[in-house]
């Protein structure tokens, strides 16, 4: 059987090597943005290059409980462990002021069955404006504050359970399909919006499971500059299996 509510002890030991890759959607907040160089100033295509090390070291707390928080009354567990968590390699091409093309693969997946891991991030986007993008390919729809943050560095190493589970229901993590974005005033408030149609069976699948498709929303109103309080409203609907569900509505504040 199985515990997961354990106390562990987890070290970083390696972080950083050449920066950070970024991630698919839009921050998840509204601070003004630098502007950017002059279109005349600017050659295409471009190419950027960027990659990140992390490992970290895992000690079990808890008299015959491993690592990954299995019980053994045998004492035949393993309660220390080194771990190669990420070896992530991005390549972001900026095809023309509006086309960028993105992939992003995890090395260290190949420690696991490689079928179904390693290509995390495949992806177009084409920006119409501020206020309109399109994305198409394997990216991670924004549904939740998590998606903001950067693919590399979380802030506990790992994924809320929340996320996770999303994830494995199709709402969260990387995913297959087409999502618009954008940002732009009501009136003084600004406003960000992600609205995401995906297969809904994870990443790197050679086709849909179903016919069904999962679609999702995201809208985030900036409603003090001044201290960035932003508040977020999600929500989904979506049908697996011939049958309809719906996700409707999450409230997060921050």
């Amino acid at each position: 059987m199985a515990f997961f509510s354990i106390k562990k002890k987890s070290l970083v030991l390696c972080m950083l090597v050449c920066g950070l890759a970024a991630n698919a959607q839009i921050q998840d907040s509204l601070k003004t943005q630098p502007p950017q160089q002059e279109e005349d100033n600017v050659k295409y295509p471009q190419l950027q290059i960027k990659g990140l090390f992390q490992a970290r070291y895992l000690v079990g707390m808890s008299k015959d409980v491993d690592v990954n928080g299995l019980h053994h009354t045998d004492g035949s567990g393993t309660d220390n462990n080194f771990m190669l968590k990420y070896m992530r390699v991005q390549v972001r091409a900026q095809i023309s002021k509006r086309t960028e093309v993105v992939a992003l693969a995890n090395l260290a997946d190949f420690k696991n069955d490689p079928k179904s891991r390693v290509l995390e991030n495949a992806y177009l986007k084409y920006s119409f404006s501020p206020k309109l993008a399109f994305t198409v390919g394997q990216f991670r729809p924004w549904f939740g504050i998590e998606e903001t943050y950067p693919i590399d560095i979380i802030k506990s190493l790992d994924w809320s359970n929340q996320y996770s589970e999303f994830g494995k229901l199709g709402w969260t993590s990387f995913q297959i399909g087409m999502s618009a974005t954008g940002q732009l005033q009501l009136g003084k408030i600004p406003f960000q919006y992600a609205v995401s149609v995906v297969n809904g069976n994870g990443k790197n699948q050679i086709n849909d499971n179903d016919n069904g498709k999962q679609y999702s929303t995201r809208m985030v109103f900036g409603l003090y500059q001044k201290y960035n309080f932003n508040v977020g409203l999600n929500g989904g609907i979506g049908e697996v299996f011939s049958k309809k569900y719906m996700l409707w509505v999450l409230i997060s504040v921050h």
